[in-house]
């Protein structure tokens, strides 16, 4: 038995987590890109984010996507080992059969 799990939440960047660039259509070179959160900027909606090259861009969150290492254990450490769990348990005993009635 597989058991999947989907987390419903908010994710929260901070100065300095590190992200993956995805989804952008008119700077779709910048896809696949890793960075670092510099400052968001409250009247753009946009985090600035600075990439391996030194260039520093501004993009939405929703083209921001955490890196698993910038994800808490607390949240990550938990699905993942009640899903390990789930694989690794071995499948239940089939009950006796009752014994002969005489």
């Amino acid at each position: 038995m597989v058991l999947s799990a989907q987390l419903k939440g908010v994710v929260r960047l901070q100065e300095g987590t590190r992200v993956e660039v995805h989804s952008l259509e008119k700077k779709a070179e910048l896809n696949g890109l890793v960075g670092r959160c510099l400052q968001f900027d409250p009247s753009k909606l946009r985090w600035g984010v600075q990439l391996p090259d030194g260039a520093k861009v501004l993009l939405k969150m929703a083209n921001l996507r955490p890196l698993p290492d910038e994800i808490s254990d607390a949240v990550g450490a938990h699905v993942v080992a009640t899903t390990a769990a789930a694989e690794e348990a071995p499948a239940p005993a089939a009950a006796a059969p009752p014994p002969p009635s005489a």
